[in-house]
């Protein structure tokens, strides 16, 4: 409920601003933290926007490195796509602005009336992480301020369930030795039990009389992955290594498909390193 209440309320706000005709509105969510003299490092990024400009992002996390992106955080739009390609040689198109390669996160944004035109128009519907599903579309011209001008509280979400997950006590040590934990800290996350609770997707429960869903998270998802592939090489088994990968390749397959970015060619590619070693 709380990722589908989060999407309705920025289409809300992208529809009042395509209605009324508004030439930039900040959008700022209720867990926003504004970085010193926010308002004048706006008006310098401001001043340097490109006439095709239909949202600027004033603060984000994931793959949103102005210069470049290390080896493993360019897996991130490998596997939820809706990467962005680099505008020229470098990502930066003025002093103070960037094309980010993957960014995630709403909580600080500049729209334009034509792009709030675009979003309300290609995204009618929530259905997943707005962000994930708005940032990923390719015929919006996003661009991303150099510094930042915002950040987020991560001391909880509104898109995920509420409480300490029990799962992240056991199972963290999955994301530190893989680099995970590392990863979201270098893309702006900085409270790891924040990134584990965050949702991928929902399972269907049959058998209750109630509608009931099992919401698979972050954390668990991935580290499920890691624990099979450690089994894997302690006990020499090609099945459980794909049994590894056709979890992955399901993984991927229904973040891009919500998220609207799913594409054949890298589903097909996780899904053939999976299902020859299981048989």
């Amino acid at each position: 409920p709380g990722m589908i209440g989060c999407f309705l309320s920025h289409l809300r706000i992208w529809k009042r601003v395509a209605a009324e005709k508004l030439p930039a509105v900040v959008v700022l969510e209720d867990d926003f933290v504004l970085f010193p003299d926010f308002k004048g490092r706006l008006k310098a990024v401001m001043a340097e926007l490109p006439d095709d400009w239909d949202v600027v992002l004033l603060g984000a996390v994931g793959c949103v490195d102005p210069v470049r992106q290390p080896l493993l955080m360019r897996l991130y739009p490998l596997l939820a796509g809706g990467g962005r390609p680099s505008p020229g040689a470098s990502r930066s198109v003025s002093e103070r602005l960037f094309v980010p390669l993957k960014p995630a996160g709403t909580h600080a944004y500049l729209v334009s009336t034509r792009g709030a035109e675009k979003l309300a128009s290609l995204c009618p519907k929530a259905r997943y992480h707005v962000d994930l599903t708005a940032w990923a579309l390719p015929e919006l011209k996003l661009y991303a301020a150099n510094e930042f001008l915002a950040t987020q509280r991560f001391d909880g979400t509104t898109v995920s369930k509420e409480g300490a997950p029990l799962t992240e006590r056991f199972f963290r040590w999955c994301w530190d030795i893989t680099g995970l934990a590392r990863m979201g800290k270098h893309g702006g996350v900085l409270n790891m039990t924040w990134a584990w609770k965050v949702a991928l997707f929902a399972v269907p429960l049959p058998f209750f009389a109630r509608r009931k869903r099992l919401i698979v998270e972050v954390g668990p998802a991935t580290s499920f992955s890691i624990v099979l592939w450690v089994l894997s090489v302690v006990l020499r088994s090609w099945r459980l290594y794909g049994l590894a990968m056709l979890w992955n390749t399901i993984c991927v397959a229904m973040v891009r498909w919500l998220s609207g970015t799913f594409e054949v060619a890298p589903v097909a590619f996780f899904l053939a390193l999976s299902v020859p070693v299981l048989w």
